[in-house]
């Protein structure tokens, strides 16, 4: 396992990467790239695979991607090869919220 920083890859940058003709693809492909030669550490959460679920079969004139079941399975089943699955618990919240702060609040938050 990687030693680097950890960072919670959120819905949209797992649509983005997952859809090679969005404008953002490109640069979303480059950061990961990036990210892993640095040795991070990249998750994902229940919460943000169901999100991802719902905008990718969303019909795309209801602001989905109009994905069928199946090529969204795929495209999961992917993202749960490629990334790390960061279970949901009371724990995991209090160990991302800190960060969360620190970077709202500066260094003035204790």
């Amino acid at each position: 396992m990687p030693d680097g920083a950890a960072w919670l890859l959120d819905t949209n940058i797992l649509l983005r990467m997952s859809k090679s003709d969005d404008a953002h693809h490109p640069i979303i492909s480059g950061a990961l790239r990036i990210l892993v030669a640095q040795g991070a550490r990249l998750y994902f959460t229940s919460q943000i695979l169901g999100e991802f679920w719902n905008a990718s079969t969303r019909p795309r004139d209801q602001n989905g991607f109009g994905l069928s079941t199946a090529e969204t399975d795929r495209i999961a089943r992917a993202i749960e090869r490629s990334f790390e699955f960061l279970p949901d618990s009371g724990a995991v919240h209090d160990r991302w919220r800190d960060p969360i702060l620190a970077s709202a609040f500066g260094s003035c938050w204790e």
